[in-house]
């Protein structure tokens, strides 16, 4: 996996520096949801398809036994397999908050990439 995480959510795109800060701020109750509701797309930079685990971990707080959920990000693909459908995410969110889709029409991955940066979720 390479950063930087990029998380779709039906066009609800977050935008992640590393792999700990995406497994972090995504709550395992909130991916229950999506999945519920429908199929959320997680890649990494170089477009592999990534997949979420909620992992529970029996742990104490103050002697009592507790279950942690915690969420933990893993490649589906060892090859990038999805270039295509990550520039395509990219193009429409940056379209939608930044620039006109003409003007990234030439854009490589990679310069989508450092652009959609600006908006990366802390």
């Amino acid at each position: 996996m390479k950063p930087p995480i990029i998380f779709n959510d039906n066009g609800d795109v977050l935008i992640f520096t590393s792999v700990s800060s995406a497994e972090r701020y995504l709550e395992p109750e909130g991916i229950r949801e999506i999945r519920e509701k429908g199929e959320c797309e997680v890649y990494d930079s170089e477009g592999r398809k990534l997949g979420i685990s909620i992992v529970s971990k029996r742990t104490s707080f103050l002697f009592f036994p507790i279950n942690r959920e915690y969420l933990e990000l893993r490649a589906i693909d060892t090859d990038p397999r999805h270039v295509t459908q990550l520039r395509e995410l990219l193009t429409e969110f940056l379209t939608l908050v930044l620039e006109s889709k003409e003007s990234l029409e030439d854009c490589s991955l990679d310069q989508l990439i450092k652009k959609a940066l600006k908006f990366s979720t802390r």
